[in-house]
């Protein structure tokens, strides 16, 4: 009871601590912002779009472009699907 105690004592004092040195701010990200940054990738795309066939998929099940092989990035960073489970 006493370890409990002091469990629950650290865990109050920490989140009154927290709450001190919190400082919020407003922060917006638009959803139509179309600037060119650092971050901007869209050289890399080929001018026109599809100029060289549709995006299949192979018998290997990995995607391919005019028989070629083609990679894609991505993270998913939504809730649950940061973590999935082992299989």
């Amino acid at each position: 009871m006493k370890k409990l105690m002091i469990k629950l004592l650290v865990c109050i004092i920490l989140f009154f601590i927290s709450l001190l040195f919190s400082q919020t701010f407003y922060f917006y990200l638009p959803w139509d912002d179309s600037t060119s940054n650092a971050t901007d990738l869209s050289y890399l795309n080929h001018k026109p779009a599809g100029k060289y066939g549709f995006v299949t998929i192979g018998n290997d099940v990995h995607f391919y472009v005019s028989g070629q092989r083609i990679k894609f990035l991505g993270v998913n960073i939504t809730a649950a699907s940061c973590f999935p489970q082992k299989i």
